[in-house]
């Protein structure tokens, strides 16, 4: 069951109050997405994933909260700048509004040089542009997720299995077909499951097919 309460919110920036929703509870029926995006009911509590602050624009997890490896960073500075304002290089859409938020949240992490929190900002707006009908910003969003994992992969000795896997998806769903197949062919896992999913993949962009897939596509009734 997902239970989800209003609270008002003490902006750690300005100081101002505002309410917003957060999620005590929330549960998952179904299959994830092949880039790990969680079924339903958790996929469709994406708003409450980020609080906005509707009065100087300062983003968080937790809207009275400063992030741990933001501590030495200069926020308000970061807040000021073109990027921040009006979301450039990217045109958002108004109803894009998330897809924006989650785009400032990770300029605040790219900053600090925190990469893991950094792509998940970006892969999280990308969901939000499609969901909103928005092929254009999603592609955009995804590459630049790959250059995210691309630093994330020079600093780690050993590729983590979801890295790898959104990877081998952003690859796909942009078009990269030659790319996913060349990276991902000789790639092993010790879970069968993740095994199955890439030579999924790697058939899917032989097909040169961008469209959305799940777990259950790969195989029905099998979870990670």
């Amino acid at each position: 069951m997902t239970k989800i309460i209003e609270g008002t919110k003490k902006c750690a920036i300005c100081g101002k109050h505002s309410k917003h929703y957060e999620i005590l509870s929330c549960c998952t029926f179904g299959s994830s997405d092949l880039d790990t995006r969680p079924s339903e009911m958790s996929r469709g509590t994406m708003s409450e994933w980020i609080q906005a602050c509707p009065y100087c624009g300062y983003v968080s997890y937790d809207l009275e909260k400063i992030p741990e490896s933001m501590f030495e960073i200069d926020i308000e500075e970061i807040m000021k700048s073109n990027e921040y304002k009006t979301g450039k290089p990217f045109t958002f859409k108004k109803s894009e509004k998330l897809a924006k938020d989650f785009y400032r949240f990770y300029l605040m992490h790219e900053f600090a040089d925190d990469l893991e929190e950094a792509f998940s900002d970006i892969r999280c707006a990308a969901w939000d542009c499609d969901d909103n009908n928005d092929p254009v910003n999603a592609a955009a969003l995804r590459k630049l997720g790959i250059k995210i994992m691309d630093k994330i992969f020079e600093n780690m000795d050993d590729k983590k299995a979801n890295y790898l896997l959104s990877r081998a998806d952003f690859l796909r769903r942009i078009g990269q077909f030659d790319a996913v197949i060349k990276e991902f062919t000789n790639i092993k896992f010790k879970k069968e499951l993740y095994n199955e999913i890439i030579a999924f993949q790697i058939a899917k962009a032989k097909e040169k097919d961008t469209r959305c897939y799940t777990i259950d596509h790969v195989h029905p009734e099998k979870e990670e």
